[in-house]
C-alpha cells in the first residue's frame, strides 16, 4: 500500500503507519485506512543515512554555533513529513556535549540541497530529541 499511496501523493513518506481502518465487502474487499502525515515519529537510533546528513550540514552547524566541532556523530533522530522531510537529530559533539539539529530535506524533484533550519546547543545525552 505504501508505494501506491506515495505514487498518488507524488512524494515519499518516511513515516507511514495506519491509525485506523474500516473495510467494505464488495466483489472483493476495499480498505479505508486513516494515516497520519505531518507528526514527528518516534525517536530511533541514527542510521548511516542520518550520519551522511549530519556530515553535509556540519559546516552550517558550526557557523550557527560559532565554533568548530571535533566530533559530529549522530546518535538518534526522528522525522516529520512535510513538503519534504524534517530530520530532528541528536549529535554528539565531544565530551558530554550534544547538539540538536533540525534539518530540512526538500522533495527530490526540487533539486534543492539540505538546509539546517535550527540548532540547539548545550544539550545532554539524556535529553530527548523531538520537534523544535
Amino acid at each position: 500500500m505504501k508505494p501506491q499511496a506515495e505514487d498518488k501523493a507524488g512524494k515519499k513518506f518516511d513515516d507511514f503507519n495506519a491509525k485506523s481502518f474500516t473495510s467494505q465487502v464488495v466483489q472483493g474487499t476495499n480498505f479505508f485506512i486513516k494515516g497520519m502525515c505531518g507528526g514527528a515519529g518516534a525517536p530511533q537510533d541514527a542510521t548511516p543515512e542520518v550520519q551522511d546528513i549530519c556530515d553535509e550540514v556540519k559546516p552550517q552547524a558550526e557557523d550557527k554555533a560559532g565554533k568548530k566541532f571535533d566530533d559530529f556523530n549522530a546518535k538518534s533522530f526522528t522525522t516529520q513529513v512535510v513538503a519534504g522531510t524534517n530530520f530532528f537529530i541528536k549529535v554528539h559533539v565531544g565530551g558530554d556535549e550534544h547538539v540538536h539539529l533540525r534539518v530540512y530535506r526538500p522533495l527530490p524533484h526540487t533539486n534543492k540541497p539540505l538546509e539546517l533550519h535550527s540548532l540547539q546547543t548545550d544539550k545532554a545525552a539524556h535529553e530527548p530529541i523531538g520537534y523544535f
